[in-house]
């Protein structure tokens, strides 16, 4: 089920970036057919994905084609080859991959191996086929998005923005009341649904019994005023919010 609606997600993602491309599933990874590396910027944005990697693409005899294509252009003084069978009906094992793999490049381009801290660790996971890649970017993170209820997002500042950001992480699904017009720009880049913008005059025609508002002492009062009609207030808060600000700098500073 959630895998499913994280691939809702992205290929929503593909469609609002105008990018085309192919979502699947085999084995327990989702795989983008896309060659256009505007993607990578996209995917960033997408709750539920935790990390994704730019691969090259090969049958599994020829797997040592990607990764002596990675070896030419990054030109290492060492490497590490570090293989995994996401497919485990694969005949050998990792790391008979590992080896077989890292003994080519020795041979080839005099490299030397250190699996502490290489200058190059190729990363490659055989599934349908074989998928090499030197890059993993982070994700977002937490749960695909519309996995859960539904919930009021009281927006009327950057904080209660990223505080109805942090549950929609969580999978829930935002209605927003707004104090003011604008206060939601810049978030529809992780919205991948529907969703429903009310305009109001004052924080206190929120509807809703589950209620996400920003964190704050300023904030004590109205979280009481709400729990005071029934309301099941959230307010998500981070151990350290100049870090979380920092993470999402370009959402906040839209």
């Amino acid at each position: 089920m959630m895998e499913k609606l994280l691939m809702k997600s992205i290929r929503t993602a593909l469609f609002k970036a105008n990018l085309k491309g192919k979502v699947r599933k085999s084995h327990s990874r989702i795989i983008i057919d896309c060659g256009n590396k505007k993607l990578v910027d996209e995917l960033r944005f997408v709750p539920g994905i935790a990390s994704y990697s730019p691969c090259l693409k090969k049958s599994f005899n020829d797997v040592y084609v990607s990764v002596k294509k990675f070896v030419s252009v990054k030109k290492p003084k060492t490497f590490r080859i570090s293989s995994q069978r996401v497919n485990k009906n694969v005949s050998k094992t990792s790391v008979s991959y590992d080896m077989d793999l890292g003994a080519r490049v020795v041979d080839d381009f005099g490299l030397k191996v250190n699996l502490r801290s290489p200058e190059l660790n190729i990363g490659v996971e055989f599934i349908d086929v074989s998928y090499v890649f030197t890059k993993k970017y982070s994700g977002m993170g937490g749960l695909p998005q519309n996995t859960r209820n539904k919930f009021s997002a009281l927006i009327d500042s950057k904080k209660s923005l990223v505080a109805a950001l942090l549950l929609i992480k969580r999978g829930l699904f935002p209605n927003f009341f707004c104090v003011k017009k604008g206060c939601v720009d810049g978030l529809d880049d992780f919205l991948f649904y529907n969703y429903d913008i009310v305009y109001i005059d004052d924080w206190r025609d929120v509807e809703g019994k589950v209620v996400s508002v920003g964190w704050g002492l300023e904030k004590l009062n109205r979280i009481n005023a709400l729990k005071d009609r029934g309301c099941l207030v959230l307010t998500p808060v981070v151990n350290s919010e100049a870090t979380f600000i920092n993470k999402y700098k370009t959402f906040l500073n839209k």
